[in-house]
């Protein structure tokens, strides 16, 4: 059958952007850069009006970017996302996660102008479909031309599987070479 809520949507979004300033408080030596940001979208009824219509999305994210040191700067997000179950993405696909909570650190080190590693690290808090999931990534990156990452995808919330990935890629003017060798989730 058809679904009579699908005809069209209705929702917005909101981005804020805040830079505390160098030498204060909040901003320290080098300051700090916020960013949030709010969207929501409900389906339009088959008349394409408001009344009736049903949540599809929900979604709010933190992101607060301080470089500590010269050498030293990290990322901090948290996410929010809450998807109904019983609607369908824009492809026409079921939507399996409903509420989710999303923790990212990016920690970025630059030994030397052309030596610098990142570690990321992530965590994925669900009750729905595969739940819970963890990843680490480690890059090391010999600039300008070459990076070498490892990265490990957990789900530790359902299946127990891990989603190891290792690779190399070279950088010359626009051009890119990656090889990589490793498990994919879902193919992707």
């Amino acid at each position: 059958g058809t679904d009579k809520f699908m005809s069209g949507e209705i929702g917005g979004q909101l981005d804020a952007f805040y830079n505390f300033r160098r030498g204060t408080k909040i901003g320290g030596k080098r300051g700090m850069k916020v960013h949030a940001n709010f969207s929501t979208y409900y389906s339009l009824n088959e008349n394409g009006g408001t009344k009736g219509s049903k949540f599809l999305f929900r979604d709010f994210s933190l992101d607060v970017e301080r470089q500590w040191t010269k050498k030293f700067k990290t990322t901090l997000m948290y996410s929010m996302q809450d998807y109904n179950k019983e609607a369908k993405n824009s492809a026409g696909y079921e939507v399996y996660v409903g509420l989710s909570h999303i923790i990212v650190a990016d920690l970025l080190y630059k030994w030397t102008q052309s030596f610098s590693t990142r570690l990321e690290l992530q965590y994925l808090a669900s009750k729905d479909y595969q739940k819970d999931w963890m990843a680490a990534l480690l890059e090391v990156s010999f600039a300008p031309h070459w990076s070498v990452f490892a990265s490990d995808m957990y789900n530790h919330g359902d299946t127990g599987l891990h989603y190891y990935n290792a690779g190399v890629s070279y950088l010359y003017k626009n051009i890119r070479l990656a090889a990589g060798y490793g498990r994919y989730r879902a193919g992707f």
